[in-house]
């Protein structure tokens, strides 16, 4: 049987944090969540990816991302939020973003 150990690290001061891209907190089922000195962080992805396929983007603890929803649910929805603050987008409006030289 696998190891049912939640692996954590943590920085001089106890708070969750890895550097290098990698998840600060992996689950055995495979969830993993990315934290910087105790905020969920994370620069080029989603800061929690749950095995069930939940994915959320953080920005030092914020629910933030601009290029796509901020939020993935296992049964499709989505969410866009921008600096902790829900985006009610319209069924039909289709979503732009930045493109990578505007940013």
């Amino acid at each position: 049987m696998g190891s049912h150990k939640i692996t954590r690290y943590r920085d001089k001061k106890g708070k969750f944090h890895r550097e290098e891209g990698k998840p600060a907190v992996i689950h055995p089922d495979g969830s993993k969540l990315w934290y910087w000195h105790g905020l969920l962080h994370r620069i080029n992805g989603p800061a929690v990816i749950w095995s069930d396929g939940h994915m959320a983007w953080y920005w030092y603890g914020d629910r933030h991302r601009i290029d796509g929803p901020a939020r993935i649910l296992p049964n499709g929805k989505i969410e866009y939020w921008v600096d902790n603050r829900f985006i009610e987008v319209p069924k039909n409006c289709l979503f732009v973003g930045w493109t990578k030289e505007e940013q």
